[in-house]
């Protein structure tokens, strides 16, 4: 993944966090995932996406849906 692109998916990942009242141990709980993980994410230090399973259980985590289009994601609020 592009440094940038990484950088910008990890800012929005935070924003969406913060937004949700969600501390980093609280998110990665949920999502299943470690907290250096996230953080990593977060800082955009990953050196691939994470993958489409992760994404989903942020998406759940976070109450948004994740959806896949071609080799793109788009995320949406959830209802």
């Amino acid at each position: 993944m592009k440094r940038d692109l990484a950088k910008e998916f990890g800012h929005a990942l935070r924003q969406l966090r913060q937004a949700r009242r969600l501390t980093q141990e609280a998110l990665s709980e949920q999502a299943e995932i470690s907290v250096e993980y996230l953080s990593r994410i977060e800082r955009g230090l990953h050196k691939s996406p994470p993958s489409w399973s992760i994404l989903e259980r942020l998406g759940r985590a976070l109450r948004v849906v994740v959806e896949k289009r071609g080799m793109s994601w788009t995320i949406k609020l959830a209802a």
